[in-house]
C-alpha cells in the first residue's frame, strides 16, 4: 500500500473514530455530517470525497470487520474453504450482536430506500473481495462447484450473509447467529461439489446417470 491510500485509510478512521465517539453520547439521526467533521478535525470536502453521506461511514466500520475475519482466518489455518466461509458468518454475527445502537442504525438507513431513489455505495468492497478469494479456494481444491465463476460464488455467498443480516436488524426478534448460520448453509447445499456435500452427509457420490430413474 502506497502513502497515499495509507493516508486516505488514516482520514476515513479518523472521521468513523469521530463519529463512534458522538453515537456513544446521541442517536444516530440526529449527529450531522458537520459534526462529525469537526470532532475529527478535517473539512466537510474531505468527508464527501471518502463517504458520499453519513451513512457511507459503514463502509469503515465493515473493512475492519474484514481485517478482523482475515486475521481470524490466518491464526486457524490451514482451513477448508467451507470452514472460511463458517468464519465469517461466525465474525459478522458476534459484530453485530455486540454493536451499538447508532451503528445499528446506520445499518437501517442503509438497507433502507435511498434517498431520491438512488443507489447507496457499496458498503462492504473488501469483505466482497475476501468472500471471492474463499471461494476461489473452495473452486481450486474442488470443495465448490466449478460451472460458475468464484466471482459470483463469492458474491453469493456474501448476499445470503448480509441479505439474513438486514433481515434480522428489521426484525430484532431474530437471532442473528442462528439465522445467518442457516442463510449459510443454504448457500452452501447449492454451492459444494456433489463429492463434497456427500462426504459431508456421509452418502454415496452417484453420477447423474446412475441417480436416474
Amino acid at each position: 500500500m502506497g502513502r497515499r491510500e495509507e493516508q486516505r485509510e488514516e482520514t476515513r478512521a479518523q472521521l468513523f473514530d469521530a463519529a463512534v465517539e458522538l453515537l456513544a453520547e446521541r442517536p444516530y439521526e440526529e449527529i450531522t455530517v458537520e459534526e462529525i467533521c469537526a470532532a475529527a478535525g478535517i473539512g466537510r470536502a474531505t468527508f464527501f470525497r471518502h463517504y458520499q453521506a453519513k451513512v457511507g461511514l459503514l463502509r469503515e466500520f465493515n473493512r475492519r470487520l474484514t481485517h478482523s475475519i482475515e486475521a481470524a482466518i490466518a491464526d486457524r489455518e490451514p482451513l477448508s474453504a467451507t470452514d472460511c466461509f463458517w468464519v465469517v458468518q461466525q465474525r459478522i454475527a458476534e459484530t453485530w450482536q455486540h454493536a451499538s445502537p447508532g451503528l445499528l442504525a446506520m445499518a437501517l438507513e442503509f438497507i433502507g430506500p435511498a434517498p431520491g431513489g438512488g443507489k447507496p455505495p457499496s458498503a462492504h468492497p473488501e469483505l466482497r473481495r475476501l468472500m471471492i478469494a474463499i471461494a476461489q479456494r473452495g473452486v481450486d481444491a474442488r470443495e465448490f462447484r466449478s460451472d460458475l465463476p468464484a466471482e459470483l460464488l463469492g458474491a453469493s455467498a456474501l448476499y445470503h450473509l448480509v441479505a439474513a443480516t438486514a433481515h434480522c436488524f428489521r426484525h430484532p426478534e431474530l437471532p442473528l447467529d442462528r439465522t445467518t448460520r442457516a442463510a449459510l448453509e443454504h448457500w452452501l447445499d447449492g454451492s459444494r461439489e456433489p463429492a463434497a456435500t456427500a462426504a459431508i452427509r456421509g452418502e454415496p457420490v452417484l453420477s447423474a446417470r446412475e441417480d436416474a430413474p
